[in-house]
Formats: C-alpha cells, structure tokens, sequence
C-alpha cells in the first residue's frame, strides 16, 4: 500500500460502512435570545447524560443572565433553542425569547398553557 492511499483522513474506508444522518430544522426564526442564557446543574431529575431536547420551556431564576434555569414550568422565560446533554458540570442552554419554533419538529412537550405564555413573550409555536 503506497502512502498516496491513506491520504486525506480517508484511511481503510472499504473496512468501514458508512454512516448517515439529518438535521431536523426546529426553528423558522430566532429573533432574540436571553443574555447569557441559562445554567442547568445535574441533578436526580437531569442527571448526567440527559439530553434536553430543543423546544423545552425554560424558566430562569431572578431573572439573571447566565442564572439557574428550571425546565417545564407553566410561565416559561422562553425555549431551548437545541438539543443540549447534561454534563458533569451540568450544561449551558440558549434560551430563545422571541422567536417561531415548529412544533411538531420538537420531542418537548409543551402544554396549551405554556404554549399560551410563550406567545405572549414572543416565542410563537406553529403547528409544522
């Protein structure tokens, strides 16, 4: 085998099969965003590991930037803009506040409730 064949980051791709995947769009326009977003700390409802879907109604505390957030309350700051997974540090979220979210696209279940806040902060959430 000549050194020409391992070129490019490509080495033994026939002993491999190959790999596919999607993005799914969850968002038709982010306008604003929280400054600083939200800080989520494992714990035994988040532990390490858990994948907090984009959509999720976040709520955060004293309304500080960067603050610590609760997920799932009734009058959400906003939504989570992406799929993030809980670290051992715990994981940062960006938190949209004005924005239209596609909402069937999302595995968050947001209830009429919330979706009902969230409109009047300025996240509207479009049946697509």
């Amino acid at each position: 085998m000549s050194d020409i064949e391992n070129y490019g980051g490509t080495f033994h791709n026939a002993e491999s099969e190959n790999v596919g995947f999607g993005r799914i769009t969850l968002w038709h326009d982010v306008e604003e965003t929280y400054p600083g977003g939200a800080y989520l700390a494992p714990s035994e409802t988040y532990p390490v590991g858990t994948v907090i879907p984009g959509g999720t109604p976040v709520t955060i505390k004293d309304g500080v930037p960067g603050g610590a957030a609760t997920l799932n309350e009734a009058t959400p700051t906003g939504v989570n803009k992406d799929d993030r997974t809980v670290g051992s540090d715990g994981c940062t979220l960006t938190v949209v506040t004005r924005g239209i979210m596609y909402g069937k696209r999302t595995r968050a279940t947001i209830s009429d409730e919330q979706k009902a806040h969230l409109l009047n902060v300025g996240v509207k959430v479009i049946n697509a």
